[in-house]
């Protein structure tokens, strides 16, 4: 064998073993996190429409930030960020409601505001319990990304919600 001919046998290995590289690189990104989704609330919003399931924006809060509920604050600062929607609004069924969705700018946001849920629920019970009183079961909010469901929808809602959360990825 040449020198001519092992350079270039060497170099198709070295270019054969780069991309994959680069293919594992990329896959192992995309499986850490590093290729998470975003959600937009207006295209969340969008999608619910096209689906009848009776999106509207939560309105902002008219009481004094003290006042107001831990949801309502949250619901004020999604809104400032991406956006807060109500699902379901026109539900007559006797075992669905209205669904919350709040939208963050990003997941750390969206995780500090449902461990603030969380916080909450957490304090009712006791308070609750306190006065002598069995609290009520209330289910945590859900993160994805950077959106919170903060309440529990049925199995139908489910797949509303998560055909529409695809559809507003970026």
């Amino acid at each position: 064998m040449t020198r001519r001919e092992a350079r270039a046998g060497l170099g198709r290995g070295i270019r054969r073993n780069g991309a994959l590289v680069g293919l594992l690189a990329a896959a192992w990104v995309t499986g850490c996190g590093g290729g998470s989704d975003t959600y937009s609330a207006s295209r969340f919003s969008e999608c619910l429409q096209s689906r009848d399931a009776s999106p509207t924006e939560l309105p902002a809060d008219d009481s004094s930030s003290e006042q107001g509920s831990i949801r309502d604050r949250l619901a004020d600062e999604a809104r400032d960020q991406n956006g807060a929607v109500r699902a379901f609004t026109n539900t007559e069924a006797p075992n669905e409601s209205s669904i919350t969705v709040l939208f963050f700018r990003g997941t750390d946001e969206a995780q500090r505001a449902a461990q603030r849920v969380e916080d909450d629920i957490d304090a009712e019970a006791k308070r609750q319990r306190d006065q002598g009183l069995e609290p009520a079961e209330v289910p945590p909010p859900e993160v994805r990304e950077n959106a919170v469901i903060l309440d529990k929808p049925t199995e139908a809602q489910s797949r509303v919600l998560d055909e529409c959360l695809d559809q507003s990825s970026s």
